[in-house]
């Protein structure tokens, strides 16, 4: 056999070689739900809050703790919120996703909207904000509680929030245990109005509204731009309804800061939801690892981006609403904050 003869036969061979070992790993990859690009980094997909809101500034802060940390990684957002977000990281759409506890709570015992438990969903960080719900009036409406508004069957004009959101759901969910869900107002003669941020400010301001719910972290800006000019109360839930509301949706039932809204909520009790982060559970442990590491050791950088989430801490962050990640325990248990 001639050497050039040879020579060609071993490189036959060695690019065969070669081209197996590629497509194995392409294959792998793939099966493993990361897309593999021609650069070779790992795909990450986030499923973020709405464009502009905390939960999206937040995710791009930790996109880009993510890829600061680690160069093989490729972060890219996709703009959903509240079940979507938890129904995307299950399907493996996204990667890793943001909500409320609530939210993934009831995703973990396949409570409606989701269409059965979702198991897929894995725990990644405890963000540990507090969310609370409140129940605002306007005092030129002279209502002093939610069972005023049943008992006397007022006809309220209320902002109800856009359906699909814990803005919604919450609230919801209090008023039904009253006896007075959306469909009782209604009939009571009531104006519901399922208004963005914006447009219920402008509207309660106007008088348009004299009822509003939300639920969200506290002081909560919408809030505090209404007391500029329009006199407000906050409505008192009563704590065995707010009770069992927590024990059966996976909340909990805090005090509002004493210092919060000029000190109107002094000693009012509300439901309250935490923000977490999830992750998918066929994501490889060793890349989880390293995520979590990331997020965490760039936290600082995370407050900065968004003040709220000031509140993320080492030894907290394990305690998630549904089993950690193994990679996000093998990190926290490194650390010395998880047994």
């Amino acid at each position: 056999m001639t050497p050039l003869l040879w020579y060609n036969i071993i490189n036959k061979e060695s690019l065969m070689k070669r081209t197996f070992s590629v497509l194995a790993l392409t294959i792998g990859i793939a099966l493993l739900g990361f897309p593999c690009a021609a650069s070779a980094k790992i795909e990450i997909n986030a499923a973020a809050g709405n464009q502009g809101g905390v939960f999206y500034v937040g995710m791009g802060a930790v996109g880009k703790a993510i890829m600061d940390s680690n160069p093989d990684i490729d972060y890219t957002m996709f703009p959903s919120a509240g079940f979507t977000n938890i129904m995307r990281v299950q399907s493996n759409q996204s990667q890793i996703g943001v909500a409320q506890s609530i939210n993934i709570y009831m995703g973990s015992k396949g409570m409606k909207p989701f269409k059965g438990v979702q198991d897929k969903v894995m725990g990644l960080v405890n963000i540990n904000t507090n969310a609370h719900t409140h129940i605002v009036v306007t005092e030129a409406s002279g209502i002093k509680s939610i069972e005023e508004i049943r008992d006397k069957k007022l006809p309220i004009k209320i902002n109800i929030n856009p359906t699909g959101g814990n803005n919604e759901l919450v609230p919801r969910l209090i008023f039904e245990a009253y006896g007075i869900g959306w469909k009782e107002l209604r009939a009571q003669g009531a104006k519901l109005f399922p208004l963005s941020i914006p447009d219920s400010i402008d509207m309660m301001k106007d008088g348009r509204i004299d009822v509003d719910v939300y639920h969200g972290e506290e002081p909560a800006y919408k809030y505090t731009d209404i007391m500029s000019t329009t006199d407000i109360r906050f409505l008192p839930i009563d704590e065995k309804i707010a009770q069992s509301i927590a024990k059966e949706y996976g909340m909990s039932v805090t005090e509002f800061s004493d210092t919060a809204y000029n000190g109107k909520v002094k000693g009012l009790r509300g439901l309250a939801t935490h923000t977490e982060l999830v992750v998918n559970a066929d994501m490889p442990e060793d890349l989880v690892y390293s995520i979590t590491k990331a997020i965490m050791e760039h936290r600082d950088d995370i407050a900065t981006a968004v003040p709220l989430w000031a509140t993320l801490a080492p030894e907290t962050a394990p305690f998630t609403s549904v089993p950690l990640h193994p990679g996000a325990a093998r990190y926290y248990r490194e650390i010395g904050v998880l047994q």
